[in-house]
């Protein structure tokens, strides 16, 4: 759907534009990294997974990276360690952080330390479609999506009274 500049993806409709962006996924999880590689290319993205921080700062020197889901619970240097480090060389790569509902601790670290978002796992399809378009696309200059809270399959919007 476009209306004026608003473009609004559904599904599987993909954004050549966006053909030669490579993403790039940290997560230890070999079938989570698969299915999230899936769902980016589903969108129109190149994606590549590595297992650690350390493979994952190994591609960030040999490969251009646009953006990035960072697990926060990997193996050889952590999440937040790495996305310290991150934002030391490579303070421009966008950054969707992962972790288990039970690090809010962790997540509100990540952000402060430059996280554009975050995800808890499990995560759905539809909320982790919706977050990459808002924090990617915003990126290479296209209007982003508003960032309602999403519940279920249903968006909320807060009313401020």
């Amino acid at each position: 759907m476009i209306e004026g500049h608003h473009v609004h993806l559904v599904g599987h409709l993909k954004d050549d534009s966006l053909m030669s962006q490579q993403m790039l996924i940290v997560e230890s999880d070999q079938a989570i990294s698969k299915l999230f590689e899936q769902w980016l290319k589903d969108m129109g993205f190149q994606a590549t997974s590595v297992r650690d921080g350390g493979e994952a700062m190994q591609t960030l020197g040999s490969q251009s990276i646009e953006g990035m889901i960072l697990d926060l619970q990997i193996p050889v240097m952590n999440g937040l360690t790495m996305l310290t480090q991150l934002r030391q060389r490579y303070a421009d790569i966008p950054v969707i952080v992962l972790a288990g509902v039970d690090m809010t601790d962790d997540l509100l670290e990540a952000l402060e330390s430059g996280a554009q978002d975050y995800l808890t796992k499990p995560v759905s399809q539809q909320l982790f479609k919706q977050k990459c378009r808002r924090v990617f696309l915003n990126r290479h200059g296209k209007k982003p999506e508003p960032n309602p809270q999403t519940y279920g399959h249903e968006k909320f919007k807060p009313e401020l009274n």
